[in-house]
This record gives structure tokens, C-alpha cells and sequence, in this order.
């Protein structure tokens, strides 16, 4: 794998620091390069990726810090499909991209607004506007937010509960 041009990234000063904006940044310029990522391709969560337990356990301030991870949650819109990745920060590298089929990223802002100027635009809805007495569609707000189905997660899942 192929070290690209980035932003710095920021060496943290705890291991589980959240990612910088400069790490952000520097996940998705490695995705872009190494994966050849298309214009339709969505940055849907840019987080973290937790050091092993014992990684952290052993961390000291004074010691060298664990390499940084960036775990990423991609979707893209050409090829309709959901993807996770690992990139290190530390190597400018991906270290793992898997497709996660069945499977329908989050709904990100960019559909909110797609969602809403769909509608408004669709003459079926500003008729059934006009004939509630709604005339200006510049007043109105489309809620585009929708029942949830069951589907397998694309994070992982909480820790469970000792038994008591």
C-alpha cells in the first residue's frame, strides 16, 4: 500500500483522544488514493479506532504513543453499497476495507435536503398542499426521517452486562 499527500496528523495526547479534524481529513485523502474513491462515494462516520485493551492499560504519557487508527464508515451512492474501513494514521495506509452487503449506511444531511426538494418539487404533494390550503412551499418542512427496519450493525455492538 502507497503512502499518499495529507494533512499532519496530530500525534494525541491520551490513546482514545477522538480523531483531530487533520485526521479526519488525512482517513478520507488515504481512502480517496488507495481505493480510488469516486465522487460518489460518502463519508458517512470518521471515528477512532480504539488500540487493543492492553495497549491503552500500558499507555504512559511519557511513552511512545500506539499507532493511530481511523475507522470509517463509508457509503457509496454509485454502486449502492456500505463499506468499512480501517486506515492507520501512523502508516498512511489502509488496513482493511470490507463491503458490508445488505446493508444501508445511516442517512446523512446531503439526503435531508435531497429529500425535502424532492418532494416539494413533486406536483402530487403541491396538490395535495394546495387542496389543505397550503399555497407557499417555501413554507413548509418535509420530515424525511424513516421507520426504522431491522438490519445488522455496522458498529459494534455495546459491550454486554455482567449477569447478575
Amino acid at each position: 500500500m502507497t503512502a499518499v499527500e495529507h494533512p499532519t496528523v496530530t500525534t494525541a495526547a491520551h490513546p482514545l483522544e477522538p480523531l483531530t479534524a487533520e485526521e479526519v481529513a488525512t482517513a478520507a485523502a488515504v481512502l480517496r488514493a488507495e481505493r480510488g474513491l469516486a465522487e460518489t462515494a460518502r463519508f458517512v462516520f470518521v471515528t477512532l479506532h480504539e488500540p487493543p485493551k492492553a495497549a491503552v492499560l500500558g499507555w504512559t504519557p511519557d511513552a511512545a504513543p500506539p499507532p493511530r487508527e481511523a475507522h470509517v464508515v463509508l457509503y457509496d451512492r454509485a454502486d449502492r453499497t456500505t463499506y468499512e474501513a480501517v486506515v492507520s494514521l501512523t502508516d498512511r495506509a489502509v488496513v482493511a476495507w470490507t463491503p458490508v452487503e445488505g446493508v444501508q449506511a445511516p442517512i446523512m444531511a446531503e439526503e435531508f435536503a435531497a429529500c425535502e426538494a424532492i418532494v416539494q418539487a413533486d406536483p402530487r404533494w403541491q396538490e395535495a398542499m394546495r387542496r389543505r390550503g397550503v399555497a407557499d412551499f417555501a413554507l413548509t418542512m418535509i420530515d424525511p426521517w424513516a421507520s426504522s427496519w431491522p438490519a445488522r450493525r455496522t458498529t459494534r455492538p455495546p459491550a454486554a452486562s455482567p449477569a447478575r
